[in-house]
């Protein structure tokens, strides 16, 4: 299978390569430890639409989320199978949020336009400490 030279155009450039790294490095090394209150509200809503589905979403006490995370909430649900494995294994949700602040980071690295100096500004965001504190540490997920 031949990939788009759309595709293999983006996968040449060296900012988006050493965004891949850096997510595949984050994400091999991805904590299981969020701040309790954050963890268990997710948990409980994860759970809540794994078992009453997206439609009942909003029935659940503690979500207050946009709608499109719902669809995050029940894919991870749906891959995890049941509820005890997503209480277990929850902190691998961290991984779609990350996903969204690379995401975001590259979007805002390439509308700054410098392209001469855009590796230096992607690492100055994902670097960052607050980047690092909010997405992987604490794991928030409201870049999603």
């Amino acid at each position: 299978m031949k990939l788009p030279d759309s595709f293999r155009k983006i996968l040449n450039e060296p900012l988006y390569q050493l965004a891949l790294l850096l997510f595949l490095f984050q994400a091999a090394f991805v904590s299981p430890r969020s701040h309790q209150f954050d963890q268990h509200a997710f948990n409980t809503i994860c759970d809540f639409i794994f078992e009453h589905g997206i439609a009942n979403a909003y029935q659940c006490p503690v979500f207050d989320y946009p709608p499109l995370i719902c669809y995050w909430y029940y894919l991870f649900g749906w891959f995890q199978g049941s509820v005890e494995n997503i209480d277990k294994y929850f902190y691998f949700f961290k991984l779609f949020a990350l996903l969204f602040d690379y995401i975001a980071a590259l979007a805002i690295v390439k509308f700054i336009g410098h392209p001469q100096k855009a590796i230096l500004f992607f690492l100055l965001l994902v670097a960052n400490p607050a980047f690092i504190y909010n997405s992987y540490c604490w794991g928030q997920v409201d870049s999603v």
